[in-house]
């Protein structure tokens, strides 16, 4: 580095070359150290390879099983929002 004469600005000019190396986070020196050792590569599936007559709706399908107690929890319900109309009028 050429020197000026001037010292302050010598050593003003050479911080600017430092940071502009230093820049790098400790996470960026780890992951460049670890860089060879990272192997996991996840197999990817995609569904535009599934046909549309494959894809069917839970909600529209005649043939799906029925939840347990589905019946009784949807009267209760009902119930329960009918009595709470009720109270709301007295």
């Amino acid at each position: 580095m050429p020197q000026s004469g001037n010292k302050f600005s010598d050593l003003y000019e050479l911080s600017k070359l430092l940071q502009k190396k230093g820049d790098k986070t400790t996470e960026q020196y780890e992951f460049e150290r670890n860089r060879p050792h990272l192997t996991f590569k996840p197999k990817i599936n995609t569904r535009s390879a599934a046909k549309p007559s494959d894809r069917r709706s839970p909600v529209n399908d005649d043939n799906a099983p029925s939840v347990r107690g589905l019946e009784k929890s949807v009267e209760r319900i009902r119930k329960g929002r009918e009595r709470l109309e009720q109270l709301k009028y007295f």
